[in-house]
């Protein structure tokens, strides 16, 4: 049974599993990558106090993810058309 150049007959004479010694990746672990966005949140659209829709220059949609990320300038431009004051394009 004991073989000079059997890699199994090895590990079975150290008491080892045979499959503990083989190179494979375990299969227990999630893979490790770049995490997912929440796009049922990304894409929910930004409504004002009286649930109005907010609107960009051009007419489309703003959208969560963009309010989020551009919200002290989107504010800052609500505040002047409520004041009175039209705010420079972007």
């Amino acid at each position: 049974m004991n073989v000079d150049g059997c890699p199994t007959c090895k590990l079975r004479s150290m008491l080892i599993s045979p499959s503990v010694g083989s190179s494979t990746r375990t299969k227990r672990f999630a893979e490790v990558g770049k995490r997912k966005g929440n796009p049922s949140w990304e894409q929910a659209i930004v409504t004002d106090d009286r649930g109005m829709p907010l609107l960009k220059p051009d007419g489309h949609l703003i959208r969560q993810k963009e309010y989020a990320e551009n919200r002290r300038s989107i504010e800052a431009g609500r505040r002047q058309l409520a004041q009175g004051v039209v705010p420079p394009s972007q």
